[in-house]
C-alpha cells in the first residue's frame, strides 16, 4: 500500500553526493518504480540546501505539492532526548533497535558541550522547519504524543491525510536511550547542573 524510501536526497545516502541532476524528475522516477504503491521519502530542509541544482528549496516543494503530493511533517518535542539518541546512535553506528537485538550502550558519560550543541542545533532545526512549512499545507505528527506510546494513532492521522484506509500497524523497532535519564546518564548531576535555568531544563523531567 505504501512504500516509503529513505533520506534520498541527503547528500551522506545519495550517490551523487549532493549533485543530483535532476532532483525533480529523480523523485518521480523512484515513484515510478512503485506504480501501485503510495510512494514517500523523508526529505529535510537542509537536504535540499546540499543539492546544488535546487536553487529554490521551496519551489522545489510546492512543484511536488501542485502534482498532488503531499507533506507530512514528524518532529520530536523533547530536545534533550533527541541530541542523546543522535548521540547514542554514533556509539552504536545504528540509529535503529530491534526487538530482539542486544543494545551495547546501556547508560552513557556525555560530553556536556557536546550535548549542548546537539541541542541547539535541533533547536534552530525547529525553527528552521517551522519558517519553511509556513504556507504550505502539511500533515503534523508528534512523535512523542502520536508515535511513541501508540504508533497506531499516528498511522490512522496519515492513512486518513492521505485517503487511504486504515489498516493495523506493528513495528519492531524499540528505544534506545531509557527515559529514565536519572539511570542511564552517567554523569547526570553534571547534565542537570548544565541545564538548569536554561530553555532545556525542562526537558530533564519529560519522558519520550
Amino acid at each position: 500500500m505504501i512504500h516509503c524510501d529513505d533520506e534520498m536526497l541527503n547528500k551522506a545516502y545519495n550517490f551523487s553526493n549532493g549533485n543530483v541532476f535532476f532532483p525533480s524528475l529523480f523523485l518521480e522516477g523512484l515513484s515510478l518504480k512503485h506504480p501501485h504503491e503510495v510512494y514517500g521519502c523523508k526529505i529535510k530542509p537542509n537536504h535540499l540546501k546540499q543539492q546544488t541544482r535546487i536553487r529554490d528549496e521551496k519551489a522545489f516543494i510546492l512543484h511536488f505539492i501542485q502534482k498532488g503530493w503531499k507533506i507530512i511533517y514528524l518532529y520530536r518535542s523533547n530536545i534533550l532526548h533527541h541530541a542523546l539518541s543522535n548521540i547514542v546512535a554514533e556509539q552504536r553506528r545504528s540509529y535503529h533497535l530491534r526487538k530482539g537485538e542486544s543494545n551495547n550502550v546501556t547508560s552513557l558519560k556525555v560530553d556536556i558541550k557536546r550535548l549542548e550543541a546537539g541541542m541547539r542545533s535541533r533547536m534552530q532545526q525547529l525553527e528552521d522547519e517551522e519558517r519553511f512549512l509556513k504556507d504550505i499545507s502539511y500533515l503534523e505528527l508528534n512523535y512523542e504524543k502520536d508515535l511513541l506510546t501508540n504508533p497506531q494513532v499516528g498511522a490512522d492521522k496519515a492513512f486518513t491525510f492521505l485517503g487511504l484506509p486504515s489498516v493495523t500497524v506493528h513495528t519492531n523497532l524499540v528505544k534506545v536511550v531509557n527515559t529514565n535519564l536519572e539511570e542511564f546518564l552517567e554523569n547526570y548531576g553534571e547534565v542537570e547542573l548544565a541545564l538548569k535555568d536554561t530553555v532545556f531544563e525542562k526537558y530533564l523531567r519529560e519522558t519520550s
